[in-house]
């Protein structure tokens, strides 16, 4: 007898394609669903760090002195952070009421429709005109608005070692001509702060990047600070570390090799320092020198290596006072502490011999004082019942000579 054969229903190839049809839409709808969530998610990340480094401006120009409003959500673009408020408040009344907590809320709505917010403290001096005076933002601060070419504010603020005289240019770069007598530009990007090329062939001080010529790629980084003066006690203690009030003298800046065997990066220095050694006998109003320089990067990784020396003019450097009729020597120290606790001094932290630096450089600041006189040492302070961190700490070390 021949097999019983099965006779498949009419129909069921349909039903079976209608159903991987309708499994392929949920899982093409779950990956566009992702898709936009990851979106979503990375654009709000790049707000987050847009707030935080408006932020961090808004506290840097709280230091240099000005001051800050809050702004309306119709000031800025719905998805643009705005301030919404500062709060100022003692963190030490009792121990240090000069140390400050001020916390800076800014605020702004994401695609969806959502508010997100972002808060940032800092402690910081109460007196900004004294610690502008020990910070390279007193010659470098930005101004409060950055317009570019046309008038328009610039969607990001600058970086903060960007000289108030760099020409925005509307492309995230600005041009800076340190020596107006000399033409030669260097061009910075806005965000990093980082040197990116160097232009020529200029014969007056130019408005915009396009009166430049000759201009070349550059890889190169800021670095600033100030140098101030304590010449007037022969040994100089906390309140001289902190606040020293003495008259500046020339000088000038010259990068050395981070080792016997290596060369100095190539760095251009500009400053303030006056021209010549002020007369004893007048009545000097008290000096700071502030300084910004640009120092070439190179190697695969950009960075450069090397120690910042002051070149006394019209003094010398050494470690007894001469006698007449040569040169008054002077000792200069450096402002250098280990503010984090973490055993050593980094880059940030001012070291005798920069290491593979990577990034632009801030309060590298100098102090000069007698030959024969100690660098001075503060007294480290953090908030009540913690010595986790150092947030005011003026403390100098030997530079020049060792």
């Amino acid at each position: 007898m021949a097999p019983e054969r099965r006779v498949r229903p009419a129909g069921i190839g349909l039903v079976e394609v209608l159903v991987a049809l309708l499994v392929l839409s949920v899982a093409l709808g779950a990956l566009m669903r992702l898709q936009t969530l990851m979106e979503t998610g990375a654009e709000l990340d790049r707000q987050r760090v847009e707030a935080l480094a408006l932020a961090q401006s808004l506290h840097e120009d709280l230091r240099a002195g000005l001051s800050i409003d809050a702004t309306e959500p119709g000031d800025a673009a719905p998805v643009s952070p705005f301030l919404l408020s500062h709060e100022d408040r003692p963190a030490d009344p009792a121990g240090m009421p000069e140390l400050r907590d001020r916390r800076t809320v800014l605020g702004w709505t994401d695609r969806l429709g959502v508010a997100q917010t972002l808060a940032l403290h800092t402690l910081m001096n109460a007196r900004p005109a004294h610690e502008a005076r020990l910070s390279a933002l007193a010659l470098l601060a930005r101004a409060p608005a950055m317009l570019d070419v046309a008038g328009r504010p610039l969607a990001r603020p600058r970086q903060a070692l960007i000289p108030r005289s760099a020409v925005p240019l509307g492309d995230g770069r600005s041009a800076w001509q340190p020596h107006k007598d000399l033409p030669e530009v260097w061009l910075i990007d806005d965000a990093s702060g980082a040197v990116v090329a160097r232009c020529g062939g200029l014969t007056t001080r130019p408005s915009t990047v396009a009166e430049a010529s000759d201009c070349v790629a550059y890889g190169g980084q800021l670095l600033g600070g100030v140098v101030r003066f304590a010449t007037d006690l022969a040994h100089p203690g906390p309140a001289e570390a902190e606040n020293p009030l003495s008259a500046a003298l020339p000088m000038g800046f010259e990068m050395r090799p981070a080792t016997a065997s290596a060369s100095a990066p190539e760095t251009r220095c500009e400053h303030d320092a006056p021209a010549s050694v002020p007369d004893p006998a007048v009545l000097s109003a008290p000096g700071v020198v502030r300084y910004l320089c640009v120092v070439a990067t190179s190697g695969t990784s950009l960075t450069w290596s090397g120690r910042l020396e002051i070149v006394p003019v019209g003094w010398t450097i050494g470690s007894v006072d001469s006698l007449p009729p040569d040169a008054p020597a002077r000792r200069v120290c450096r402002y250098s502490a280990d503010h984090d606790h973490d055993g050593r001094i980094g880059n940030a932290e001012h070291p005798a011999i920069y290491l593979a630096v990577d990034g632009p450089l801030g309060d590298q600041n100098f102090l000069v004082v007698l030959a024969g006189a100690e660098c001075p040492r503060d007294t480290a302070s953090g908030p009540p019942g913690s010595a986790a961190m150092s947030w005011v700490d003026h403390s100098t070390v030997r530079h020049q000579p060792p």
